[in-house]
């Protein structure tokens, strides 16, 4: 149980870097997307070790902050976009 744990966020974490890299290359006009990847794979790496330094700082963000973080980012933040594309069509459809 634990490998398949292990592979499902390695294969995560490894789209995750492909498409942030991807999408940083075209975003530069860049043809080559591999210049990027190893900056980026030390930058993740880096960042993981800084916001999380050991694991009592990590149950810590699990047991207090998840909750609202994740609250915030899964439904406010969606819903708010939501009510403004919605206003944006209705003011359309009364100009029109």
């Amino acid at each position: 149980m634990t490998a398949i744990w292990f592979l499902a966020v390695f294969v995560k974490t490894a789209a995750s870097l492909y498409a942030t890299v991807l999408s940083l290359s075209q975003t530069l006009n860049m043809n080559n997307y591999r210049a990027f990847t190893y900056p980026l794979s030390i930058l993740v790496v880096v960042y993981a070790m800084l916001v999380f330094p050991n694991a009592a700082a990590y149950l810590h963000f699990l047991t207090h902050i998840w909750f609202y973080y994740s609250h915030t980012m899964l439904l406010v933040i969606p819903l708010l976009l939501f009510m403004i594309a919605w206003i944006q069509k209705e003011r359309k459809r009364i100009v029109s």
